[in-house]
């Protein structure tokens, strides 16, 4: 098994697109037409994902022929366990 791991901002979610095109381009290469061998793995923080156009656009375009990758795993996690923006104690409007 390999990995690859693009970093980006947390509050962006620019490398969606980038990282499915990765995965295409290594499906392409290694001759995987069933695309059984290479898998996208997407991180995402629960207010970036929900909030940003660009993961509903990468969501459309993997039902286009030449886009699909045949799936990907996206894991949202909650932005107040791993955020680096807040404290706990200010993350919340009430006490």
């Amino acid at each position: 098994m390999e990995g690859q791991i693009c970093f980006e901002q947390s509050c962006r979610e620019t490398r969606a697109h980038l990282a499915g095109l990765q995965v295409r381009a290594k499906q392409y290469f290694s001759d995987d037409k069933e695309r059984i061998k290479n898998l996208g793995i997407l991180l995402h923080g629960d207010g970036s994902f929900s909030g940003q156009g660009v993961v509903y656009e990468t969501l459309d375009m993997s039902a286009l022929p030449d886009y699909t990758v045949g799936g990907t795993i996206h894991i949202v996690v909650n932005n107040q366990v791993c955020s680096f923006d807040l404290s706990c104690l200010h993350s919340a409007s009430t006490q």
